[in-house]
């Protein structure tokens, strides 16, 4: 389970599409040489779809947050940075 704060950082290097029952997509990472599989959400997605393979990304769970849209509705809310080569190189968090 998520706890606010949690945090990965690494390379993004593919996604699996249509997995499980939910269609899901998976993001693969490669944090020091490991590859990591990030679940996606509707946030993620979203931000996802502007980063190229290749980047390096730091991802930070933000925690629940309240619908604007949907009222009564939740959703679980990701800070996304991307630099250019190796973490350090852009404002991680500038997204």
């Amino acid at each position: 389970m998520l706890t606010e704060g949690d945090y990965i950082e690494g390379r993004y290097v593919g996604k699996k599409e249509n997995v499980g029952s939910n269609n899901s997509t998976i993001y693969i990472l490669d944090v020091d040489g490991e590859q990591v599989g990030v679940w996606g959400t509707s946030v993620l997605d979203t931000k996802f779809a502007q980063i190229a393979q290749g980047k390096m990304v730091a991802i930070e769970y933000q925690g629940k947050k309240q619908s604007e849209k949907r009222k009564g509705s939740s959703y679980h809310d990701f800070k996304v940075g991307v630099g250019i080569d190796t973490v350090g190189d852009e404002d991680l968090f500038a997204q």
